[in-house]
């Protein structure tokens, strides 16, 4: 075979070109690793669990209330909350069933609705005042529990409509967590019905002062 001989340009030219990089090699994305992006953003989530903690306490309420109990009667919240011969240490013992649960709900609401408009540490002034706004306090009237009654259901629905959609996927991971029950928040109404054509459950829900 000939031998090929360069002019002195053609040499120049090929000595002075830059080699041809070698072509990266690419990877697929291993399926099941794909970052998908939240469709809602942080505040809507925030809010979102925030809803369903104020949905829950509110309903806890409620049901205390509408079963005929009075969360804020003289003995549990004189006698015994702030009565001078009681130990803050026993004050949780000698308090009825019910006044835990509706105190509990109580503070769960306020402090939702504080971590959502402060997202800061919290004062007493501040935990104060959402009880002052939503939660019934001994001496208060019938007329003015009721308003707090529904000023709690607006702040509800407030906080809902702040989440949007996510509200949505927050209420159904719940449902699902629950082994594909219903929320807690639905389970009392739920119960509810079904005493209605359950005796035996009907007095097991009238014991635990559910219903009437």
């Amino acid at each position: 075979m000939a031998e090929t001989i360069l002019s002195l340009d053609e040499f120049n030219l090929a000595s002075t070109k830059a080699p041809t990089p070698p072509k990266a090699q690419t990877f697929g994305v291993i399926e099941g690793t794909e970052k998908v992006k939240d469709p809602f953003s942080g505040e809507q989530n925030k809010a979102a669990g925030f809803s369903l903690r104020m949905m829950e306490a509110n309903a806890n309420m409620n049901s205390v209330m509408d079963s005929g109990f009075n969360p804020i009667n003289f003995k549990d919240k004189i006698l015994i909350e702030q009565g001078p011969f009681v130990p803050e240490f026993a004050e949780n013992y000698l308090v009825s069933g019910k006044t835990q649960v509706f105190d509990n709900a109580a503070l769960d609401f306020a402090m939702s609705v504080l971590r959502k408009e402060s997202g800061a540490a919290l004062t007493a002034e501040e935990t104060a005042l959402m009880f002052q706004l939503y939660i019934p306090e001994a001496g208060d009237k019938p007329e003015e529990i009721a308003q707090k009654r529904r000023a709690r259901k607006l702040q509800v629905v407030s906080m809902k409509s702040m989440a949007g959609k996510a509200f949505d996927r927050a209420e159904k991971d719940l449902a699902e967590s629950d082994d594909g029950g219903a929320p807690q928040i639905e389970a009392l109404e739920i119960l509810k019905k079904r005493a209605q054509t359950n005796p035996e459950l009907a007095n097991k829900l009238r014991e635990r002062g559910l219903i009437e």
